[in-house]
């Protein structure tokens, strides 16, 4: 597998599945569970983000997991679960429980790509 190719296909693939969920999320929901969707776009956009990020860190992780251990991505993944879910906690004080679940989401979705450009940065300078 080629190191360059890991992290590419994992964001890739977080992005498709991150889009089809602000596109077509709305439209499964209501027609597979007949429920209303409610939400603005910052909403679907959390919703969206988070998702992809989680879609790229499993691709990336099960890839890397093929050629080489993937420890400081798990630690670094935990780490900024932490970190997004005391950012939540402390914006439930002055923020709707909406908003801090974008939060949360936002936080991950971010924090997560970020963990992986480092995890595989850290990788190809050990080859």
């Amino acid at each position: 597998v080629q190191t360059c190719a890991l992290p590419i296909s994992g964001f890739a693939y977080g992005l498709i599945v991150g889009a089809a969920m602000a596109f077509f999320g709305p439209l499964y929901i209501n027609h597979m569970f007949k429920l209303p969707v409610h939400g603005d776009r910052l909403d679907v956009l959390a919703l969206s983000v988070f998702m992809g990020a989680i879609i790229a860190q499993k691709t990336y992780t099960m890839l890397l997991y093929a050629v080489a251990e993937a420890r400081f991505v798990s630690f670094g993944t935990a780490i900024v679960a932490v970190l997004a879910i005391g950012a939540a906690a402390l914006s439930s004080i002055w923020l709707p429980a909406v908003r801090v679940i974008d939060t949360l989401f936002i936080a991950v979705g971010f924090g997560v790509p970020i963990v992986l450009m480092i995890g595989d940065h850290r990788y190809r300078r050990a080859l």
